[in-house]
């Protein structure tokens, strides 16, 4: 499955609409021809046809990179539901604590179990029991990972 932003030149206005195109695979008809099965969903966003203003620039390449992020997003939802992953949003208010305790357990009979446990207290250690997903960002890590650098903790756990 593919998805392109699509642009579509609207006569009436002298605008430029934008789109995706969904694309889902083809199937063959009963007499052997081949059909495409696509989707379209229509963004409700415009280009200026042939912008001559700085402004006019500026504002399409503003809409241009919303149209991008969209289709970035809509990527990111059909993958996430093709191969079963959970989004941000089903675990963004749960607790990461207990969701590593938990599956920590599931591993108790495999070889890795005490790196686990070490790897829990030291987490612990850091950030307490009540954190959320939603808490866990690009500078907690980093903060995190000074951290294990300054306890020294840092070879320990990955080695």
């Amino acid at each position: 499955m593919t998805i392109n932003l699509r642009k579509r030149k609207q006569t009436k206005n002298g605008k430029i609409s934008l789109y995706l195109e969904i694309y889902k695979g083809k199937t063959t008809t009963a007499d052997g021809k081949v059909k495409y099965i696509r989707e379209y969903q229509f963004l409700n966003l415009f280009l200026v046809d042939n912008p001559k203003t700085k402004a006019d620039k500026q504002q399409n390449k503003k809409i241009l990179q919303l149209a991008k992020n969209i289709k970035s997003e809509k990527e990111l939802e059909l993958h996430t539901n093709r191969y079963g992953f959970q989004t941000n949003t089903d675990y963004k208010d749960s607790n990461f604590y207990e969701y590593f305790c938990n599956h920590i357990e599931k591993k108790k009979d495999m070889p890795v179990y005490r790196s686990y446990k070490q790897a829990l207290k030291t987490f612990k250690d850091f950030a307490g029991v009540d954190i959320t997903f939603s808490a866990i960002t690009e500078n907690f890590c980093e903060k995190y990972l000074n951290y294990l650098k300054t306890k020294n903790l840092l070879q320990r756990l990955c080695c």
